[in-house]
């Protein structure tokens, strides 16, 4: 037990920081970008495909429980208020695209893995590293 108190402890300080509003952000990238809810079903429909082929998913994989929800979640990552982004970097908007994925169950199936992939197409399609 103690090897993984160890192996936690930045964890637990860096946390500790970021409660206090004293977390140095390094890497993070501040620039303007786009988020189209079709784009972002297309890209879940190919994954849909290339998984139902593969016999790793079913046809309700990635299945909408009502139309609108991709767009939704799409419209929370991307609000903004008084002008300025909720979320004002790249890696928070994916961040919480994953979030929002995993938490408001858009589809019948696979939410996880769907969550998981809007994640990092989010990642390559706006060059964050």
């Amino acid at each position: 037990m103690g090897k993984l108190i160890k192996e936690f402890a930045s964890t637990w300080v860096s946390l500790d920081v970021y409660d206090k509003e004293e977390f140095e952000l390094k890497g993070i990238t501040k620039k303007k970008v786009s988020l189209v809810s079709s784009d972002l079903l297309s890209a879940i429909g190919d994954l849909r495909k290339e998984l139902v082929k593969k016999k790793e998913a079913t046809e309700m994989f990635a299945s909408e429980r009502r139309e609108g929800n991709i767009e939704g979640i799409v419209g929370n990552v991307m609000q903004s208020f008084g002008g300025k982004a909720m979320y004002p970097t790249v890696e928070e908007k994916a961040a919480h695209l994953l979030y929002f994925m995993v938490k408001n169950h858009p589809f019948t199936d696979g939410n996880k893995r769907s969550g998981a992939f809007a994640f990092i197409w989010f990642l390559r399609k706006t060059g964050a590293k």
